[in-house]
Formats: structure tokens, C-alpha cells, sequence
């Protein structure tokens, strides 16, 4: 079949052509987001960052090259820091000259010290970190964010390996070396043992080699003050959930004293081997307190409707309240942390200029290409890798998909703007889009710089419209998702529901405070999903690509796998809400 020319269709069937309004849209329950939820979730981050503030000792954070997991970590991070600095508690104070904040990169993102970010996912660590590296300078007098990362150091271990490795657990002893390094030095400095906090990816350990993490954790576990498991993203909630509930059907409920023995035991344990060998046996009761594990990567509610319908019922609320839901608009943060101006503003743009934005500069600098037109509405396309290899009938299904689209989305009425997997390169991208729509880009096209999470350039538009740089929101106005349907700014459109920023950024349209106080809510953040802009392909997995006949149901038993527990809690829409093309 040969490719429509989407320019052409565009131009001759839709101009003129009215808005056609979203219908009203439908959710699994009627459960809305109240008050108390709000208030739990946001607790669950706050209090970290209190605790982290008034740390006296290092923490460790291990950051794999997922923007997600990246941009939780530089939050807390620099909120930590800056709360810190505001309490007083820094190096120059006896008591916490050791309370370091580490960063572990990967050899990818380790390029600091030219403080020009020119890595791949343009992470700009040198505007907030020591020059120092800690393993090849030592422990500097920054207190704050020591990068700690050389070549040799390979976080793919135990991060993505290979289970047919035959090295792996060969390459994993310098892991152990390299970290035991990190504890010798801090003991000598301190002059005693010293405890760590850690915080990792959660996807991590359902994803490795089961003997290499629990080896992992054995090296670590015997030095932790406490573990905090940042979400991975949409792995978080069904992946990760998945094994975290066959866990529990499988080892029940532990008791608190028992828990305390387990974790004490750890911290006596007289070897790596046997520390492995405890983590091993006891995984799921260490998760499972979160005196030892903090959790960020659901609601609450969505874990504890999950656990109730188990056999056990010696769960108590107490085993639920690790879940809570990461605090991703910075903007909040003044108010949330009771900030002073000065230090909310040191805060504020250093978030910035870690994904290098810089004071002065618009909007339309992480535009690469197109013109945005502020009277438009937005359709928001996040677009997978997979479109960068040619397949026609995954081709010929995406056209027939954005056909539809314009029907209700007419060009003239709306920005198409495009956001690709950081991964991807510029050229990749516009070679995918050119390639799909007969080696041209579409009218309208707006391409943002792959680089950043789109969670971040949320808020940075909401940010800038707030403090009055910019006039007019750039992709989403939350104050209009309190209006009718067809006030809304923008929406997602599409096929891509396998994408983090669906969830997170309707997650931060739900607990977006309006000028009245109120929250916006479930009800009125679904919104950014409308079936007249998101479709179920027919001819290809819209997770991975793969094409067939009628991958429909094969789409529809993904959705379900991904999104249906949250129907029950008013987070999604019906399982049949999206049509499918």
C-alpha cells in the first residue's frame, strides 16, 4: 500500500473544519482524590527530604540512564541540599561534615567536569556537584553531591546484566571493591564504622541476576541506615508490582520484631556471602517496613486494594504507607518546604541548569524544530524508537491513526508536537517522522529536544508562566482542565501509552493546587487522554512495534496490564474507552 501523503490530506479535508469536543469522559469508579490521599502522598516524599536535611551521614544515589529515575533523584538530591543549607547543616558544622549527598552515574552521563553537559542526555552535573571525584580525589569539603564515577566502574553491573555473561560475576568483585573503597575512606575520615543511605531504581532488583543482587545487597545491607526505592516509572506499576504481590502470596506477612531481627542480623553478618544469603531468604519482609525500605512508586490505595484481596489477612495499614507518590513539580516546593526565597530560587535554578536551561532564555529554546503558536491548542505525540526502522504495515496503521486525529484536531486550531525518547537523536527523529508520511514532515510539525523529560519541561512551562517570563502556557495549562472539555490546552495523542510521562504528568494535573486551593483531581486529569486523540493500533504492538494481522486484542491486553488497576481508583479510564484504528 502506498503511503498517504498526511500533508496533503491535512491540507484538503480539515481546513475550515471545527474542533469536534471530546465526549465526556469515563473512568473505572467514581472514586475521586481527596484531601487526605493528598495529604498522605505528599508526606511520604516530604518526610525523606526532612530526613535526608537532617542527615549526619553519606547518602548514595545510583542512577541509571532513565530520565525518570534521573529527575527524582536530582529533586530530592537538590531539595535535600538546599533545606540542609537553610537548617545550617553543612560541612563547616562538625556534626554534619559527613553528611554527603553521592551520585553514582554511569560512564555515559559522567561527563561533569567539562561543565558543558555534552553527554547524550545533556545532564548538566557541573552546575551543582564538587569538582572533585570521590574515588580519585577522596572525600572533598563540599558536603554536597560528590560524582563518583570512572571507567572501570561499570554500573551496568548490577544494573543490566546479561544472565549469559559468563564475566559478570567476575566484573561484579570490582563493584565490590570499588564500593568497599568508598566505606574505607569514610571510616578512616570519621574514624568509625559508617552507615549509608542508598537509593536506587526499583526495577533493578526484578531484573538482574537473582545471585548477583542478593551479593549486591549483601555488600551494601550490613552499611545501610535505610534503602529508597525511586520508580523506575511505568515498570513501577506493573512489573515491579506484579513480582512485589507474587512475593507476598508466596512469604505472607512478617512481624515488625521479626523484621528488626532480620534487618540486625544483616548488620552483624560476618561476610558478604552470608549478609546475601539473609537478603535472599528475607527480601520481601525487609521491603515490606519502612523503617528499613522507602517506597515511591504508587498510591497507596492502589497497593492496599491489591494486598486486602490476599488470603492473609494479618496485613495492617502500616504495611501500605511505604507507597506514596513522588512530589515531581518543583514549584510547589517553597511552599511545601517552607523555603526562603533566596534559598527556593538557589533551588529552583539549579533543576534548571541541570537540564541546561539558563536565566533569560524562552520556552522555544528545547524546541529543535517548528514554530509554536501561543493561539493554538496542543496535541502532545511522544513518539517510540521503534519508528526509526521502516515497516509498512506499521506505517500505513500510524497514518491511518493521525488521519483520524485531525478530524478532530484540525492544523489550524492545533500545535502537533512531537517528544521522543531520549535516547533517540534529532535525526533519527525526523528521519522516523519524514519516513511514515512520504518523506516529509507533516504541516504543523513541532519537534521538542529529546534530551529532557517531558515531566521536567511541564514544569518548567508552568514555572515560567508563574514567575511571568513567559505570557501563556506552551503545552499545558492546568487552570483549563477545570473547565468544559473543549477548554482544554493540551492533550496526549497518538498511540504511545507505554511511556512514563502519561501517568506522572496526569499524576501532577490531579494534585495541581488551583488559585482557589482546591485540587484539581482524577476526574478532571483524565482529561489529557481522550479517545479522540489516542488509538489501539490494529496492526502493530504499540509497546515494542511488533506487527500481525489484528494485534488489537494483543493492545488491549497490554493496556490492561499496565493501566487497569488504577481504573478501580479512579486514575484511568475504561478498559474500552479507546477505540481502535
Amino acid at each position: 500500500m502506498k503511503h498517504l501523503n498526511f500533508k496533503k490530506i491535512i491540507s484538503s479535508l480539515f481546513i475550515g473544519s471545527s474542533i469536534l469536543v471530546p465526549s465526556i469522559l469515563s473512568s473505572c469508579s467514581n472514586v475521586k482524590i481527596d484531601a487526605e490521599i493528598a495529604k498522605h502522598d505528599e508526606n511520604g516524599w516530604k518526610n525523606t527530604v526532612e530526613e535526608l536535611s537532617n542527615a549526619k551521614i553519606p547518602t548514595i544515589f545510583f542512577n541509571v540512564s532513565a530520565s525518570f529515575q534521573i529527575y527524582q533523584n536530582t529533586l530530592m538530591v537538590l531539595s535535600a541540599d538546599s533545606l540542609a543549607k537553610q537548617k545550617g547543616h553543612t560541612y563547616q558544622d562538625e556534626e554534619y561534615k559527613f553528611a554527603d549527598r553521592i551520585s553514582i552515574i554511569t560512564s555515559d552521563l559522567y561527563k561533569y567536569k567539562t561543565k558543558t553537559s555534552p553527554s547524550l542526555y545533556a545532564y548538566n552535573y557541573g552546575e551543582y556537584v564538587s569538582d572533585n571525584d570521590i574515588l580519585t580525589d577522596g572525600i572533598d569539603k563540599a558536603n554536597n553531591m560528590l560524582i563518583s564515577n570512572y571507567e572501570d566502574f561499570d554500573l551496568s553491573l548490577p544494573d543490566y546484566v546479561d544472565k549469559s555473561n559468563e564475566l559478570s560475576l567476575g566484573n561484579f568483585n570490582k563493584v565490590i571493591d570499588t564500593y568497599n573503597h568508598i566505606f574505607k575512606m569514610y571510616d578512616e575520615a570519621s574514624g568509625k564504622r559508617m552507615n549509608f543511605n542508598f537509593f536506587f531504581n526499583d526495577y533493578t532488583p526484578y531484573t538482574v541476576d537473582d545471585e548477583i543482587f542478593s551479593k549486591f545487597m549483601g555488600l551494601i545491607l550490613p552499611r545501610a541506615n535505610k534503602i529508597y526505592m525511586c520508580s523506575d516509572g511505568r515498570n513501577s506499576w506493573s512489573y515491579v508490582k506484579d513480582k512485589y504481590i507474587n512475593q507476598w502470596k508466596e512469604n505472607g506477612y512478617t512481624s515488625a520484631s521479626k523484621q528488626k531481627e532480620i534487618w540486625d542480623s544483616l548488620h552483624n553478618a560476618s561476610s558478604i556471602d552470608e549478609a546475601a544469603k539473609i537478603f535472599s531468604k528475607n527480601k520481601i519482609a525487609l521491603q515490606n517496613n519502612e523503617n528499613y525500605f522507602q517506597w515511591f512508586a504508587a498510591d497507596s490505595n492502589f497497593y492496599k486494594s491489591e494486598l486486602n484481596s490476599l488470603p492473609d489477612k494479618n496485613l495492617t495499614p502500616d504495611t501500605w504507607t511505604k507507597y506514596s507518590r513522588s512530589l515531581l513539580d518543583w514549584t510547589e516546593y517553597k511552599t511545601l518546604f517552607n523555603m526562603t526565597s533566596d534559598v527556593y530560587n538557589d533551588f529552583s535554578n539549579k533543576i534548571k541548569k541541570f537540564f541546561n536551561w539558563h536565566e533569560g532564555e524562552k520556552f522555544e529554546n528545547f524546541v529543535n524544530y517548528g514554530t509554536y503558536d501561543l493561539n493554538k491548542k496542543n496535541l502532545i505525540i511522544p513518539l517510540p524508537k521503534f519508528v526509526n526502522t521502516a515497516n509498512e504495515i506499521r506505517d500505513n496503521n500510524i497514518i491511518s491513526i493521525f488521519n483520524e486525529i485531525v478530524k478532530s484536531y484540525p492544523i489550524e486550531q492545533y500545535n502537533y508536537i512531537w517528544k521522543a525518547h531520549p535516547r533517540s537523536t534529532q535525526e533519527e527523529i525526523e528521519s522516523g517522522i519524514k519516513r511514515i508520511f512520504n518523506n516529509q514532515l507533516p504541516l504543523n510539525t513541532i519537534i521538542l529536544k529529546n534530551t529532557y523529560p517531558l515531566e521536567f519541561l511541564t514544569f518548567l512551562d508552568w514555572d515560567l508562566v508563574k514567575n511571568n517570563v513567559e505570557t501563556k502556557y506552551h503545552m499545558i495549562d492546568p487552570n483549563s482542565f477545570a473547565k468544559d472539555e473543549n477548554e482544554v490546552s493540551g492533550l496526549f495523542a497518538g498511540f504511545s501509552f507505554d511511556t512514563s510521562c502519561v501517568m506522572s504528568t496526569m499524576n501532577a494535573l490531579a494534585f495541581y493546587k488551583l488559585p482557589n486551593g482546591d485540587l484539581l483531581g482524577w476526574n478532571n486529569a483524565l482529561k489529557l487522554l481522550s479517545n479522540k486523540s489516542m488509538f489501539l493500533p490494529t496492526r502493530f504492538q504499540y509497546s515494542g512495534g511488533v506487527t500481525g494481522d489484528d494485534m488489537y486484542q494483543n493492545n488491549l491486553d497490554f493496556l490492561k496490564y499496565e493501566y487497569e488497576q488504577f481504573c478501580s481508583i479512579g486514575e484511568f479510564h475504561k478498559m474500552d474507552y479507546f477505540k481502535k484504528i
